[in-house]
Parts: structure tokens; sequence; C-alpha cells
């Protein structure tokens, strides 16, 4: 996926988002705001947004020191989301299709996303998902998909939102006990999940499960990314979770799903829905 103009003021809204929830001063905000607007003036946006945000993280921890502005709040996320797990495998367990509930809960945790909003009641958005159509529906193929895989790449989002997609990782152990490689980032950028988010909820204590981590933010062109595309089409069926994951993979050539809510309107407008709708999307079915 390209950059929209709407990106532009979207990543230095961003910027300043995570210095004020850091507790930067102004004079380090607005020192961090300059030297992106500067990046930015000449921006090529055939890129991928998610090259542009890696900078502005970047940009941040260069200036400010900090390479994790949101650790506290990630750390409380994933506290608070665990609190919920007994309420939401009842859920699950009380349906008539168990990993549909369990597709349908890890979508609501993605309204857990510091890029948008920071205010998220996210019972609320499991009971209004539950009860939502998809505005792009291709579960039934996912779910034979998920039965038939051989292996799987679960590429996940956000901390807190990790811990629903651990419901969803053993529901589909129950469904196919194949290896699912659960991918995290490599190093902070928004409030996306890494391997100390993993570990603190207890992905790489699932049986048959390998936590493995990857990096954002590298160019299409660049070694790294082609690398990462070769592992994900070597490896068969492909989860993928959220917004940034959706910018970075909606292009590529392979077996892969987009689970999501289409929070961003540029993003929406890619999937031509409409803002907030959730979305189970084949990596085949035409936009």
């Amino acid at each position: 996926m390209k950059t929209h103009l709407e990106c532009l003021p979207c990543f230095l809204n961003q910027a300043l988002k995570a210095m004020e929830a850091a507790g930067e001063n102004k004079e380090r905000q607005e020192k961090v705001l300059k030297k992106i607007m500067g990046e930015l003036k000449d921006a090529d946006l055939n890129k991928n947004p998610t090259e542009f945000a890696r900078m502005v993280y970047d940009t941040i921890a260069e200036i400010t020191g900090n390479s994790d502005p949101y650790k506290a709040i990630k750390k409380r996320d994933n506290e608070n989301a665990i609190k919920l797990l007994p309420e939401m495998r009842r859920l699950i367990g009380k349906s008539n299709d168990k990993l549909l509930a369990a597709v349908k809960i890890a979508i609501a945790g993605n309204v857990m996303d510091l890029a948008v909003n920071s205010d998220y009641d996210v019972r609320k958005k499991v009971e209004e998902v539950i009860e939502s159509k998809f505005a792009v529906d291709n579960y039934y193929e996912f779910r034979e998909d998920v039965k038939r895989a051989k292996s799987i790449v679960y590429l996940a989002d956000n901390s807190g939102e990790i811990v629903f997609d651990k419901l969803l990782v053993e529901k589909i152990r129950e469904v196919n006990g194949c290896r699912i490689y659960f991918f995290v980032k490599n190093s902070p950028i928004v409030n996306d999940a890494t391997e100390t988010d993993a570990k603190f909820v207890g992905i790489d204590r699932l049986e048959n499960v390998e936590l493995k981590t990857a990096g954002m933010g590298f160019s299409e062109q660049s070694r790294e990314f082609k690398e990462f595309v070769r592992f994900l089409k070597g490896k068969g069926l492909i989860i993928s979770k959220g917004q940034g994951n959706y910018e970075t993979l909606s292009e590529i050539d392979s077996k892969i799903y987009f689970l999501l809510i289409a929070k961003c309107k540029v993003i929406a407008e890619d999937l031509g829905i409409g803002l907030n709708h959730i979305v189970c999307k084949s990596g085949s079915s035409p936009r």
C-alpha cells in the first residue's frame, strides 16, 4: 500500500501524541516535529506508510533518548486485557462457532491502537464486534484454510490486543495442531507488541507455537523485506492482524488473511468499506 497525502499530518500527530504520553517537554516536542516535517517535505508517496512511521519513532528516540514512549501504557493494556480473559473464554465457550467468536474477539482487540486513538473501551468493543457482520467477509474460506494448513504464520499487532490473539491461537490449535510461527516487532514502534509483551502474556508457553520477531518500516526493495516475505510464502497460511501489517503486506501474492478494524479513513477507502467496520479479508479477494 502506498502513502496518501492524508497520512502526512497523521505522522506528525502520532509523534506529538507519543511525546505527550512520555511526558516530553515542549522544547523537545518542537525539535522532533521540525525534524519530521523536514523529512516529510520531499516525501516519496510511493513508499509504504510504515517506512515513515519507522522514521517518526526513530526520530523520537534520537532526540529524546526514549525508544519506547508508550512503554507504561503497553504494560497497562496487557494487564487489563489479561483480566478480561475469563470473560472472553466464556464468550467463546457458549458460541455455536467458537473459531468465529475467537476471530471476532481478536479483531475487537485491534481497537487498542495508539496510532489512532487512546480512548478505548475493550469490553464494549468486543460486545459490538461479536454482533457485527464483516464488511469484507472471507471467514468461511479462512476457516477451511486454517483446517488444511500445514503451518501458519500469525503476525500480531498491538500490546493488549496480543492477549486476544492468544485466545485465537489457542482456538486454531484445537482445529489444527500444526506449527504456528507467532511474530511480534523486534523493536518498539507505536504500541505494537514486542517480544517482552508476548512473553508477558504467555505466547512463548503455548504448545507448538514458535515466537519470532521481525522489523517494521523496511523499504519494499530492501533485503530485509524480501527475506521476510520469502519466509512468509514458505510457511503456508498467513494471518495478519491490524492496519500496519495490512499497509505492509496488502499487495503480496500469498495465502494471507487480514483481520482488522478499519480505524483509518485511508485504509477504509482502500478496502472499499466504511470507517470502523471489521474485516476478515483474503489477500486474493478484490478490494
